[in-house]
C-alpha cells in the first residue's frame, strides 16, 4: 500500500487501502446481489 500511496499525492497508505477495500467490497456486493436475483 505504501508503494501505491507514494504515487498518489496527499494520500497515506492507509487511505489508499481503505479506498480500495471500500470500492472492492461494493463491487463484490453488487455482483453477488445481481447473481442472486437471477
Amino acid at each position: 500500500w505504501s508503494l501505491i500511496a507514494k504515487r498518489v499525492p496527499g494520500r497515506t497508505d492507509n487511505q489508499v487501502k481503505n479506498y480500495w477495500n471500500t470500492h472492492l467490497s461494493k463491487k463484490l456486493v453488487g455482483d453477488y446481489s445481481s447473481a442472486v436475483k437471477t
